[in-house]
Formats: structure tokens, sequence, C-alpha cells
């Protein structure tokens, strides 16, 4: 009879539980990259219009975006770890 069950001494819930938190982690992910896209393109805005009249200025606003979107991918990368 036990070999028909494939999980056996609370390995299902072990299972259910691990999946669980596998999808909280997902859900953490994408809201996370949601809001971290929403502020690069709203970053993106305000530099563009910062720049329009003071061209000399961009390259040192989009130093600051593109450190904002390293950062970004460097949290990101690191959210779910030792978890």
């Amino acid at each position: 009879m036990g070999e028909l069950l494939p999980f056996g001494n609370g390995e299902i819930a072990r299972t259910r539980r691990d999946i669980k938190k596998a999808q909280l982690k997902l859900d953490g992910l994408a809201e996370f990259n949601g809001q971290a896209m929403s502020y690069t393109q709203m970053l993106d805005v305000r530099r563009q219009l910062l720049t329009a009249n003071n061209p000399t200025v961009g390259p040192l606003l989009e130093q600051l975006e593109i450190s904002f979107v390293l950062e970004a991918q460097r949290i990101q990368s690191t959210m779910y770890r030792g978890i």
C-alpha cells in the first residue's frame, strides 16, 4: 500500500508549503519589478524635462538613472537569498 503513495510522513504538507513559498516569492518579485519599472520610467521623463534646456546636464542625469537601474537589479538579484 505504501508503494502507491509517492509521499509520506508529512511530505505532501511540506511540498505544499514549498509551493506556496515559491508563489509568494514570485508575487513579491513581480511587485518589485513593476515598481522598479515605474520608477525608471518616471526618472527618465524627469531627466528629459530637466535636460531639455540644458544639454550639458544630460550625461550627469543619465548616469544617475543608470545607477538607479543597476541598484534595482542588484536588489532584485539578492531578494530571496538565504530564504
